[in-house]
């Protein structure tokens, strides 16, 4: 994904070959102008790309992106969607999306070298670039619920002119199994995912699951599956979201224990 912010002077792009332009085309707010682009990703990328856009002398700043786990085939779930405004707040606008499980992007751009604060309900990657205007993406999901409603940013400044930007991404298609909610300890069967993607949520109770060494994990929980010959292969979560690929598929059953207080949302994924 990429997204180009210009302030001054709306500008004609030329993509590279294999860029889409999002459904929004060119969205302006005052003397804000931005563009979103997309690209399923190949088996080989190129180092770089370059990009050429009318009036080169006016400043724009280009921000690329990638997110995991997509759907092959239909990977942006339904049309972006977009707000702006002026003044505070900050608001995303609202979104519908059709697949289970998908996820969320926002795209918040500023004349003004700010950044921005989620909402509390929205976990995030923020992400702060710096130049002729302030960026942040955020992300959440998986989304459980639809339509997402709009959501408020709170801007560490005076936003000024604003615009923000929207899209929901297709998870890819799940393995034999799908998506499992689990919490404590247990198992579920597998059909030979090409991967699994584990998202957690909560807070870990007082009372720790007694597992590896206590210096070197935080005890978030883990998951294990069984090899052909019998071995057994244990991943630690560390993180809230966490995707393992290989050797998964050789798997059939699934095991989990996760900490007291955490939930997961385990998907099979047929690709990663």
């Amino acid at each position: 994904m990429v997204t180009i912010i210009v302030s001054g002077t709306a500008i004609v792009v030329t993509a590279p070959t294999g860029w889409s332009q999002s459904n929004l085309g060119n969205v302006a707010a005052s003397s804000l102008f931005t563009q979103l682009w997309w690209k399923l990703a190949g088996p080989s990328e190129p180092s770089s790309y370059t990009w050429n856009w009318t009036n080169p002398s006016t400043p724009g700043q280009f921000f690329t992106g990638g997110w995991l786990g997509c759907d092959l085939s239909q990977p942006i779930d339904v049309a972006f969607t977009h707000a702006n405004g002026t003044t505070t707040p900050d608001a995303a606008a609202a979104i519908t999306y059709g697949a289970a499980n998908a996820w969320v992007l926002t795209f918040l751009s500023s004349v003004n070298n700010i950044h921005w604060t989620a909402p509390v309900t929205t976990p995030v990657t923020n992400l702060f670039l710096s130049t002729s205007g302030g960026l942040d993406i955020f992300d959440s999901g998986p989304e459980v619920s639809s339509p997402v409603a709009a959501r408020t940013f709170t801007p560490s400044g005076t936003s000024g002119v604003w615009i923000a930007n929207s899209v929901a991404l297709r998870p890819a298609t799940a393995g034999g199994g799908g998506s499992h909610t689990v919490t404590g300890v247990g198992s579920f069967a597998i059909t030979s995912p090409v991967a699994i993607s584990v998202t957690l949520t909560g807070i870990p109770g007082s009372a720790s699951l007694s597992q590896g060494n206590p210096n070197r994990y935080n005890k978030l929980g883990s998951i294990a599956w069984a090899t052909p010959n019998g071995a057994i292969r244990q991943y630690f979560l560390s993180m809230a979201i966490e995707l393992i690929i290989a050797p998964i598929s050789d798997a059939t059953t699934l095991y989990y224990s996760l900490a007291p207080g955490m939930t997961a949302v385990i998907q099979e994924l047929s690709t990663p």
